[in-house]
């Protein structure tokens, strides 16, 4: 995660959804994130859904965004992922 938390975090369900429906995004201090990084959560984060990231053409309108310009895509469907083995069902 770029930051590892959400922006409109409220001490309750109600207080969090007037906060995504009301306020911006605003951007902490530390850690310093990239310009790249912010427009791509600013752009993300659009309330109208209309004109939000990904609206328009979904997953290419993001890929396409310059914060992913060195992701591989083809290669990020094939990585493994360990799972934990959780035993055997009974």
């Amino acid at each position: 995660p770029v930051y590892g938390f959400t922006p409109f975090k409220g001490h309750n369900r109600q207080e969090t959804f007037e906060k995504i429906l009301g306020e911006e995004v605003r951007f902490p201090d530390d850690p310093p994130v990239s310009n790249h990084a912010r427009s791509v959560i600013r752009k993300l984060l659009i309330k109208d859904d209309q004109k939000r990231l990904g609206a328009h053409w979904g997953a290419a309108d993001i890929k396409l965004e310059p914060f992913f310009a060195d992701t591989k895509w083809a290669r990020a469907f094939f990585i493994a992922i360990p799972l934990p083995f959780l035993g055997f069902p009974r």
